[in-house]
């Protein structure tokens, strides 16, 4: 991604092996402070003008194709595949919803997840193509000069790997789309979409959301093993009473 998203530049790594048990990785520094630690306190304008930057570098990035999607095998970035389980959002929750926290919820709310991850499949249909995904975008992993209203940096690379075009755009709107700056997010990215996908803001939030699920369900089926895993299951929850994916 270098030049094309703002991101650390390798320096050095080595693998660990039996002579050196350690492995090193060694990057630039990034300046910048987290976006997380500046949003809360933004006005409308900075939070236009940070989500126009990061829209535009998530647009960036669903214009990196791949021959997935897979994650990566090793650092020649072969792909291997997913597990057997993942070739729908219905496939997903079938599997995940068995003998786990998820089954916590009420018939009827796992019927309307059910239903969802249903709605979800249509949704994602309309793009095909694997592209790169950061895979864990979220307001702590982006780092910004709140001073010029820029986004410096995406860090933590470790959940890489080709995937939906949308996924990043899922997790970053994971707990708001309602503000100046996700509406800036989707404004900035939706230009950089192929034709075939382009989209009403709404519908490419809801797009988004339906690529977000795959983590919502795996980790609220976990529900109680950290904070994460309790804010995915009160997310299913609240789609299971309102019937909708946002």
């Amino acid at each position: 991604v270098s030049g094309l998203v703002p991101a650390p530049q390798l320096v050095e790594w080595r693998l660990a092996s039996p002579v050196e048990p350690h492995g090193l990785l060694v990057t630039t520094l990034v300046p910048g402070v987290p976006l997380a630690d500046v949003l809360p306190s933004a006005d409308a304008d900075l939070q236009r003008a940070l989500g126009e930057g990061l829209g535009r570098a998530l647009g960036r990035l669903s214009g990196m194709p791949m021959n997935g999607p897979g994650a990566f095998r090793d650092a020649t970035l072969v792909l291997g595949g997913y597990p057997d389980h993942a070739e729908s959002l219905v496939t997903w929750w079938d599997h995940y919803a068995r003998g786990s926290a998820l089954e916590g919820l009420s018939p009827g709310q796992r019927e309307t997840v059910r239903s969802l991850a249903a709605r979800g499949d249509s949704l994602l249909a309309v793009g095909r193509r694997a592209c790169l995904v950061h895979g864990d975008l979220r307001p702590q992993n982006v780092l910004v000069d709140p001073e010029a209203a820029t986004v410096t940096g995406l860090v933590d690379w470790e959940f890489v790997h080709a995937g939906h075009p949308v996924e990043d755009l899922g997790s970053l709107l994971r707990e708001g789309r309602r503000t100046p700056f996700a509406e800036a997010v989707v404004d900035a990215m939706l230009p950089w979409l192929p034709d075939a996908e382009q989209a009403s803001p709404a519908d490419l939030v809801e797009r988004a959301r339906a690529a977000d699920l795959y983590w919502l369900i795996e980790a609220a089926s976990r529900r109680g093993q950290g904070p994460a895993t309790d804010r995915a299951y009160e997310h299913l929850l609240a789609m299971g009473d309102s019937g909708s994916l946002l």
